[in-house]
């Protein structure tokens, strides 16, 4: 719903508790770099990296050993019993475990195209430009080596960042010699203030969110060129009076508090592939009450050094803090994941800490927006 389209073998529409397969994560992103490629258009790298980065790591457990059938934005259960999708169908039992995290499923379809979405995304970061130019479509650390120009001169660049956790893209050029080529970056769409330099020069050109732009000239060996793509929190509508929040390709979620019951599926979990049925172990249902023109003022960024394994929640370098409001009698639906509440009970304002999506495995990321006070019939 917020980062690609929602679907349990049908479209399920943009309600705060629909899910996706996690097959759909790898054949979006294999599409949309597809229409990367025949259109040119920026706007579809923003697709990949957010799909990859929200919904491909927010499906997987952080050591990557098991994995949802279906996943969504908000989910503060994920067990055996918790997956309502399918209901209507004759085989709906076996569908029901399918928001659990486990290695395996009753079908093996996700379980077979988990290891592709990121393939998907490093396979669009580098892409072949006109007139013997390369693009930087999708930022991450990587070495490309190719030839550039008109006389196919070998280059390395190497680019170094921090992305998508940091705002720095840093690529430097090694060639033999001083060599003259298109090098195109993206802006993605989220970004309003890009700052763009070479050799510490600014680029006075328009940098245009959701556009690329081509630096056309002469590259000496050692240059370096450095892309700054500002980060600010931000607010996003969504329909029924839910409200998320975004900052750079991130969306980030209240991380539940978890109770682990391991659980054994013949042919399908081992010792060293456990399944874990996920609970709720604390309070989770807040809303906020933010205005969406100034809500970066009300959210405090805290950052850190990327570790080893940023999706581990523990260590995940970017946390956001900002006051909710907890809300009365918005519980659990028969054991399942509720819809956002109608009308909205408050409580009191707390302050809760946010951390990205792809970094938790229950979550609430779809807040009740406590403006709307009563909201409106579903």
């Amino acid at each position: 719903m917020l980062c690609l389209p929602s679907a349990s073998e049908e479209l399920l529409g943009r309600h705060s508790n629909a899910v996706h397969e996690t097959c759909l994560i790898s054949d979006y992103t294999s599409t949309t770099g597809y229409m990367l490629l025949a259109t040119g258009e920026a706007a579809w790298a923003d697709r990949i990296e957010q799909a990859c980065f929200n919904a491909g790591m927010g499906c997987v457990t952080k050591d990557f050993k098991a994995h949802q059938y279906y996943s969504g934005p908000n989910q503060v259960i994920a067990a055996a019993n918790t997956s309502h999708w399918n209901a209507d169908t004759g085989w709906y039992p076996q569908s029901m475990p399918r928001l659990a995290f486990q290695p395996g499923h009753d079908t093996e379809c996700c379980t077979g195209n988990v290891n592709r979405f990121m393939p998907n995304y490093c396979a669009r970061m580098w892409l072949r430009a006109p007139n013997g130019g390369v693009a930087a479509a999708l930022c991450g650390p990587s070495i490309l080596s190719t030839t550039v120009g008109s006389q196919a001169t070998p280059v390395t660049i190497h680019q170094v960042t921090d992305y998508p956790f940091g705002e720095t893209v840093t690529l430097r050029i090694a060639a033999p010699a001083p060599v003259r080529f298109p090098l195109v970056l993206r802006i993605p769409g989220w970004c309003e203030r890009a700052e763009l330099r070479v050799q510490g020069r600014p680029v006075n050109q328009g940098l245009q969110p959701g556009a690329f732009v081509t630096l056309d000239r002469e590259f000496a060996p050692g240059d370096v060129v450095t892309l700054t793509l500002p980060m600010t929190p931000r607010l996003t509508v969504l329909p029924w009076d839910g409200i998320a929040v975004v900052r750079g390709p991130l969306t980030y979620s209240f991380r539940v508090p978890e109770t682990l019951t391991r659980r054994t599926l013949l042919n399908r979990s081992s010792a060293a592939f456990p399944i874990f049925d996920r609970t709720p172990a604390g309070f989770w249902a807040y809303g906020l009450d933010l205005p969406v023109e100034d809500a970066a003022r009300h959210i405090h960024v805290t950052s850190g050094p990327v570790p080893a394994n940023p999706w581990d929640p523990e260590t995940t370098p970017v946390r956001l803090t900002l006051p909710a409001i907890r809300l009365k009698e918005w519980e659990l639906e028969k054991s399942r994941t509720p819809v956002l509440p109608s009308p909205i009970r408050r409580d009191r304002e707390e302050t809760i800490e946010i951390i990205p999506l792809g970094a938790t495995t229950l979550r609430l990321t779809v807040f009740p927006d406590c403006r709307h006070q009563f909201s409106r019939a579903r």
